[in-house]
């Protein structure tokens, strides 16, 4: 049985994602990071389109909301189960990593996905995480000047987060922060448009920076 929040993303993502540059730009930091020779766990991987980045030279298994997205999925070839990130039909200790790229921001119980992504990871096991930064460089530009920030006009999303917010929620549920990177520090020039840099992520401090990235540890 789905809730409110799920329906909204099975309606709005059951088509398929439109994937932009900086979606391929952002996997490049996770493949980094996912490493090699692991068993990992893609939630919230629609029809596999960046799936078959991060299964170079890992063993990669998804999970998936939307059964339109899943079948194609299947049919790319990825293993990928149907569920929600509450109730996830794996087993205890299942995995090395666990990637949740752009999905916690539509997850309507943060702890109590946190907390089922604690049990199906092994001992030590990774998880590696990204969201929409609602404290980034570009939207604290857009608030100051009365606008709504950046995503936050995405009727999918039903939580935000800054760094504080959520390694606090990370810690909350037993997990210990290893590192937290950003990506793409962005300029608006006008409402709904900016242009972004990611040579600067090096520089710019994660902060201000329009996704966090947080690797943390079980």
């Amino acid at each position: 049985m789905m809730d409110e929040a799920e329906k909204i993303q099975d309606t709005i993502y059951k088509e398929g994602l439109e994937l932009k540059r900086e979606d391929y730009l952002l996997a490049r930091k996770q493949i980094e990071l996912i490493g090699t020779n692991n068993y990992v766990l893609d939630i919230g991987c629609n029809d596999g389109s960046l799936m078959k980045e991060y299964a170079y030279k890992n063993k990669v298994i998804g999970l998936e909301l939307s059964k339109e997205s899943t079948l194609k999925a299947r049919k790319n070839g990825f293993d990928v189960k149907i569920g929600n990130v509450y109730e996830m039909p794996f087993k205890d200790k299942s995995f090395d990593v666990v990637h949740m790229s752009e999905i916690i921001e539509h997850v309507l119980d943060t702890d109590k996905a946190l907390s089922e992504v604690h049990r199906v990871l092994k001992e030590s096991g990774r998880l590696i995480i990204t969201t929409p930064n609602c404290a980034s460089f570009r939207d604290r530009i857009l608030v100051s000047t009365g606008h709504l920030q950046g995503y936050m006009q995405h009727t999918e999303h039903v939580r935000f987060f800054n760094k504080e917010r959520l390694v606090r929620h990370l810690k909350k549920n037993k997990f210990k922060v290893e590192k937290v990177f950003g990506s793409g520090f962005s300029i608006p020039y006008f409402p709904g448009k900016a242009i972004t840099f990611f040579f600067l992520d090096s520089i710019i401090p994660a902060t201000l920076l329009q996704r966090l990235i947080v690797v943390a540890r079980k």
